[in-house]
C-alpha cells in the first residue's frame, strides 16, 4: 500500500477513559492529526528486518558477548515494545547485522 501514515491516532471522544473498554466504545474514528487530549496514538511498525525470535537471539548474544554498549543496548532490546524495535532497527543497521551473522554462524 502506497502513502500509509506512519502514525495515525483513533479519536474517542473527551473525558476520562481509564476505567473504559476499548471494545465498548462505539463512533471511533480516526485521523492522521491529533483531533483531542483523549486520542490514542498508533505508530506504523511494519518493515522490521529480523523475526521476534532473531531479535531475542542477537540482544541475548549482545548481552553475553558485546561491550559495555551492546549488553545495554541487548537489554533495552528486550524490553522494547515493536515500535521501538523498530526505531532501533533503523537506528543501529550495521550493529544488528553484525550481531545477526553472529546467531547464524553459532547456529551452523
Amino acid at each position: 500500500m502506497k502513502n500509509t501514515p506512519k502514525v495515525i491516532f483513533l479519536n474517542v471522544g473527551d473525558g476520562d477513559f481509564t476505567d473504559v473498554d476499548f471494545t465498548g466504545l462505539t463512533e471511533v474514528t480516526w485521523c492522521v492529526d491529533r483531533q483531542g487530549d483523549g486520542d490514542l496514538e498508533y505508530r506504523l511498525v511494519s518493515g522490521l528486518k529480523y523475526s521476534h525470535d532473531e531479535i531475542v537471539d542477537i540482544a541475548n548474544l549482545m548481552i553475553t558477548h558485546g561491550g559495555s554498549f551492546a549488553n545495554a543496548l541487548g537489554k533495552a532490546i528486550l524490553l522494547a515494545d515493536m515500535a521501538n524495535l523498530q526505531i532501533l532497527q533503523q537506528s543501529f543497521p550495521g550493529l544488528f547485522s553484525r550481531y545477526f551473522d553472529m546467531v547464524q554462524k553459532a547456529k551452523k
